[in-house]
């Protein structure tokens, strides 16, 4: 794969944030709204805003390193399923 792909790849990543943030918003506001439920709508929106921002730091970590041969793409892989990982393992609730 060429540099360009990988820049592309990076970008279509870091673009993913954005509507996982949307959706989580709106689903918050929708909970909000029905249940008068602020603490639970809170809630959903930081989870939300947080894979959310994972999702752009990836993008943007690619678009930082230089990732020139598929081992080191499959290791960034790795570490970054590994951060997800264990961030799901040790979140409340």
């Amino acid at each position: 794969m060429t540099a360009a792909v990988y820049a592309g790849m990076a970008t279509a990543l870091e673009f993913g944030g954005a509507p996982i943030i949307a959706f989580h918003a709106l689903l918050a506001f929708a909970r909000a709204l029905g249940r008068q439920d602020a603490l639970e709508a809170r809630k959903i929106l930081s989870k939300g805003a947080i894979t959310g921002l994972d999702f752009k730091l990836a993008g943007t970590l690619l678009k930082t390193l230089t990732l020139a041969e598929a081992h080191q793409i499959e290791m960034f892989a790795v570490t970054l399923a590994l951060r997800i990982f264990l961030k799901k393992s040790f979140q409340d609730g």
